[in-house]
């Protein structure tokens, strides 16, 4: 309760006797004096300053103010009388007394605004070098409280600058900082000084460094802040960027051109704002600069590289690059930054070599060795590590590596052109290790290299998942809990199953890995370690494929199908035909055959790979009869039927000893074999197949047809009779059930034999079935009708006559009792107009009398003319 106390008389009490502030009208000052002007309704005001001179003692002094009073304003002055004299007029605190409601007290500080302003009446130097220096200022109030725990002032750039022991308020030197431009010093009373720093000159003409890299410019006053530098350079014209300016220090300036590309004359000038400096316009002329060259086997020679800058002359001009060199090596290529050429074999001894551009020698030269073993880089696959360099060795100069000088490896492979190398890196190394490298016996080269971690799955990758061994290469000591993660989902190894291989990795178990199709992005990690690659699911494989007829469903058998897991991705193909499994697990699957399929290529995709298997798909045949033949008939085929059919498959038809080898394929269940067979007896044929199968097929031929015939009298007589499949053999001819005899083979469409009279009349106008038996097949067919005697056709027509009038006679009748009715009805209906004018029922009359005439019975019985009686006779 007691420290709450406190802390409210602290805030309410003494913290605003210390933060008292003034708020006079005006405030000014001179070299002598400090005058504040307050409202006169304003009952505080300025009295007096007390200055104390030095911390911790009791010397102070009092800057007394007189004032003076108008009807709105107060006056207050203080004015030195020299006592202490201005020279002397500071101290390290002051605090002011003011009057307040006729009171005068003395607290607190002085506000830092009302320190008296600086009156500065000279300055010099009158700049200030960049890398700073001291400003002597002379004035009055330079100094006036100075600040315990530092003696500097704050500039506006962000520095400080400072002063020292002894102080002379009317002449101070001040510290300032290196800078550019113009600053200002700020004055604890909010007010400020500028100054300016001294603008860069250049003291000598700008020249190139000796690679011809960057332009030189020396001089003073150089700004070293890049923020702050004015200075520009221009290099053929072209402002060059800010960003390959580079000021080492005050008195050196860079330029940095090493992208200018080719060998030419540049003129060179500075600017310093929007004026030319001296001493900076100049003409550079680049040259070319080499850096680097390769070596090639003494004993076959090949491709020198030349490294450098500026190695050719700009667009546009005439390329003359020349090589001065004591040996033949011609160029092949060149660029601004390399040029190629082939040497040939050549002795072991160094030879120096320039080159020319432009009739331009380069700046310096270098020295070509052959035989001289050098590593440029290295790759990591896996464990396999391969070195880029330049005489690496070959198959007769092997090379010699080892691992931190004595660890010897075996199994090193060379390039050709001993530009490469590379070995399997065994064992689990997995800080920075060095490669001693040796070749042509000359001393062994050291190159560091940090194998990375490197993993593989140490098991086929399967469809279905589950347990996974995974090899994890170059694992750094204290690393442990190997992870796995696919689209974001983590698999966690188990450390426990860590197992060292012969190869230098560490096998782990993952018990759920999951399953896998096709190409699946992953991400190993086991510590601080991690590796980025990819696994692919095994490919599916075929054992076999079974077609099974009571189901009419094909099994195949396998690997790797997908299954379940990803029956999505996987697509089956037969006979162009995508097929939709009844059943799919990762080593089986089944379908429906179709009857349109045949053998051929069963195309399996599983996750994006694919596997086919020839299917040997057998036909199957419906029928094995072949019916309906003509003898020896151009158009006549055997007519096959089943599924499965197959045009490549389809050889020739054999029949008593004849082959027809032209058969076509219909469709995948229709086959039709065109053949010329003679009849009428059936055959037994055989369909033959490339694969040497014989299906038996039955040809029959048609049996006999009849079409039409002669007519006879019932005395009988000689019968032609027309049809189809008429052959020599002719057993028996029945016309109803008379028998006929004497049979003569005319043509194939055309037989004769002797009608057996009969005495039968009802058979007339009787159409009678013309039996034929061929060679053991009967046909025929009703087309055979007699002829009816003159004497027998009046009884035929009178009966039909008869039948005919009888018809006509209830036909009239019912006709005249249907108009009687209708007569009747009319009438009826008409009753209502008898007052009818005479002219109005004359016409009714004699509709009446037309429709009574109409309504009369007419009978014509036709008469029989000479005329017919005559045609009818004439027919006999």
């Amino acid at each position: 309760m007691k420290l709450t106390i406190s802390f409210f008389l602290i805030i309410f009490i003494i913290f605003p006797i210390y933060c008292q502030t003034f708020s006079p009208k005006d405030f000014k000052n001179t070299e002598k004096s400090i005058t504040f002007e307050w409202d006169i309704s304003n009952p505080t005001y300025y009295t007096k300053w007390e200055i104390t001179k030095t911390i911790g003692s009791n010397v102070t002094f009092f800057m007394n103010f007189t004032c003076t009073n108008t009807t709105t304003i107060r006056s207050c002055t203080y004015i030195n009388t020299g006592t202490p004299p201005m020279n002397d007029l500071y101290g390290v605190s002051a605090m002011p007394c003011f009057m307040n409601d006729s009171v005068e007290i003395c607290q607190g500080s002085l506000q830092l605004s009302h320190y008296p302003t600086p009156i500065i009446n000279s300055s010099t130097p009158s700049t200030i070098p960049t890398d700073g220096g001291t400003l002597t200022l002379k004035g009055a109030f330079i100094i006036f409280i100075v600040d315990s725990q530092k003696t500097n002032f704050a500039l506006s750039s962000g520095g400080v600058s400072n002063y020292s022991y002894p102080i002379d308020p009317t002449n101070v030197d001040l510290k300032i900082p290196s800078g550019c431009n113009g600053d200002s010093i700020l004055w604890p009373s909010g007010s400020s000084t500028a100054f300016k720093y001294t603008d860069p000159s250049i003291t000598s003409t700008p020249s190139l460094s000796a690679d011809g890299n960057t332009v030189i410019v020396n001089g003073i006053n150089f700004c070293t802040n890049k923020t702050g530098n004015k200075v520009s350079a221009y290099l053929g014209g072209i402002l060059q960027s800010q960003q390959s300016i580079v000021i080492t220090s005050s008195t050196s300036f860079q330029l940095d051109v090493s992208s200018l590309l080719y060998t030419e004359t540049q003129d060179f000038y500075m600017m310093l704002g929007s004026k030319k400096m001296n001493n900076s316009n100049t003409t550079l002329s680049f040259s070319p600069f080499l850096t680097s060259i390769n070596s090639v086997p003494a004993n076959i020679g090949g491709t020198i590289i030349i490294k450098g800058k500026r190695l050719t002359s700009p667009p546009g001009t005439n390329p003359n690059t020349y090589l001065q060199f004591d040996s033949t090596c011609d160029i092949t290529s060149v660029n601004p930054s390399y040029i190629t050429c082939d040497i040939q074999p050549g002795y072991i001894k160094p030879t120096n070599f320039f080159i020319m551009v432009s009739n331009v020698m380069s700046l310096n030269n270098l020295t070509f060795n052959y035989n001289i073993l050098a590593i440029n880089n290295y790759t990591q696959n896996g464990s396999t590590i391969t070195l880029f360099g330049d005489c690496l060795g070959n198959s007769l100069n092997s090379p010699n590596i080892s691992i931190g000088g004595t660890v010897p490896i075996t199994g090193i492979l060379t390039s050709q052109y001993e530009t490469s190398l590379s070995f399997e890196l065994l064992g689990n190394y997995s800080v920075n290790i060095t490669l001693y490298v040796r070749s042509y016996d000359i001393t062994w080269v050291l190159f560091d290299i940090s194998p990375t971690l490197y993993v593989i799955p140490g098991d086929l990758i399967s469809n279905s998942g589950g347990l996974t061994h995974f090899k994890y290469y170059f694992i750094k000591p204290n690393n442990i809990k190997p992870t796995i993660t696919i689209n974001n989902v983590v698999f966690e190894g188990t450390d426990s199953s860590k197992d060292l291989k012969d190869d230098g990795s560490y096998a782990y178990d993952f018990d759920t890995f999951p399953p896998i199709c096709g190409s699946v992005q992953l991400q190993y990690a086991i510590g601080d370690q991690v590796y980025t690659s990819s696994i692919t699911s095994q490919p599916s494989t075929f054992g076999n494929c079974t077609f099974y007829p009571g189901t009419n469903l094909t099994t195949c058998t396998g690997t790797n199908f997908g299954g379940s897991f990803f029956k999505n991705q996987v697509h089956i193909q037969l006979s162009n035909d995508t097929i939709n499994p009844t059943n799919l697990t990762d080593t089986e699957f089944s379908f429906y055959t179709n009857d349109n399929y045949i053998s051929g290529h069963l195309l399996l995709t599983s996750c994006g790979v694919s596997t086919d298997l020839y299917y040997n798909l057998d036909p199957i045949y419906y029928s094995n009869t072949a019916t309906g033949f003509h003898n020896y008939s151009v158009s006549d085929a055997v007519i096959i039927n089943g599924k499965f059919f197959s045009s490549s498959s389809i050889a020739s038809v054999s029949c008593n000893g004849s082959t027809f080898s032209k058969c076509d394929l219909i469709d995948y269940e229709t086959i039709s074999c065109p053949v010329q067979l003679i009849g009428p007896y059936d055959l037994q044929c055989a369909l033959n197949f490339l694969n040497d199968t014989n299906i038996p097929v039955y040809v029959s031929f048609l049996q006999p047809i009849a079409l039409s015939s002669t007519s006879l009298y019932l005395n009988g007589g000689q019968l032609v009779i027309f049809g189809d499949s008429f052959y020599p053999q002719i057993q028996n001819i029945q016309v109803g059930s008379i028998q006929c005899t004497n049979y003569v083979f005319i043509a194939t469409d055309a037989i004769a034999c002797n009608l057996q009279p009969t005495t039968n009349k009802d058979l007339l106008n009787q159409l009678l079935f013309v039996n034929i038996t061929i060679a053991g097949k009967s046909g025929g067919g009703n087309v055979f009708t007699y002829i009816i005697p003159w004497y027998l056709e009046f009884e035929f027509n009178s009966v039909n006559s008869m039948i005919i009038i009888t018809t006509i006679i209830i036909a009239i009748a019912i006709a005249s009792v249907y108009i009687q009715f209708a007569y009747l009805f009319y009438k009826k209906k008409n009753n209502k107009r008898e007052k009818i004018s005479l002219l109005t029922s004359k016409p009714i009359n004699q509709r009446q009398q037309l429709t009574r005439q109409l309504t009369q019975p007419l009978f014509v019985i036709p008469q029989q003319t000479s005329s017919s009686r005559s045609n009818s006779i004439s027919r006999y």
